[in-house]
């Protein structure tokens, strides 16, 4: 059976023919086709981890390390009750003003069962702060689920060093 294929046609000027003949050389790739499909595949990665958060840098041959900045691969989404929190190991957003990131509201709503309103009064917060957390942690599973599995390693690390160390806990 044959695959549902259709057929990309475009113009290009003799210029951009040559920037894609140089980029078909530097990926290596057997054909325009496949080069520009390997660049679409290489944007696409380099976009989600810039929108969860992430900075793009290279490394010199002697050791020296540059941010790339790609102003397009920037997350568009205007959050108005979340911001990332300057010096933090997380990447994730907190709620500004407030040393709580936007995953522990919504993982209020999950693990605790609670309508967004019961959390706003739990926490003390306009409905609108929960449901904006909640479509944040929603578009940034990837990010959130990373970053806590970093925390349980640590955690267990630690532990581990304080068996190490003789520290005996209960059973």
């Amino acid at each position: 059976m044959k695959k549902d294929l259709k057929r990309q046609n475009f113009n290009v000027t003799p210029e951009q023919e040559a920037q894609l003949d140089v980029l078909k050389e530097n990926l290596d790739a057997p054909s325009v086709k496949d080069a520009i499909l390997r660049s679409a595949q290489i944007t696409n990665l380099l976009v989600r981890e810039a929108r969860a958060g992430y900075q793009l840098y290279v490394r010199s041959k002697d050791g020296e390390m540059k941010q790339v900045l790609i102003p397009e691969f920037e997350d568009k989404t205007e959050w108005v009750y979340l911001a990332p929190r300057p010096g933090s190991v997380y990447k994730q957003y907190f709620i500004k003003g407030r040393r709580i990131r936007a995953a522990v509201i919504y993982g209020a709503t999950l693990s605790n069962e609670m309508t967004p309103q019961e959390v706003a009064d739990d926490y003390d917060l306009p409905l609108g702060v929960v449901e904006e957390c909640i479509r944040y942690s929603k578009a940034n599973l990837d990010l959130i689920g990373e970053e806590a599995e970093r925390g349980l390693r640590y955690a267990e690390e630690d532990r581990q060093r304080l068996i190490a160390a003789g520290h005996k806990f209960g059973n």
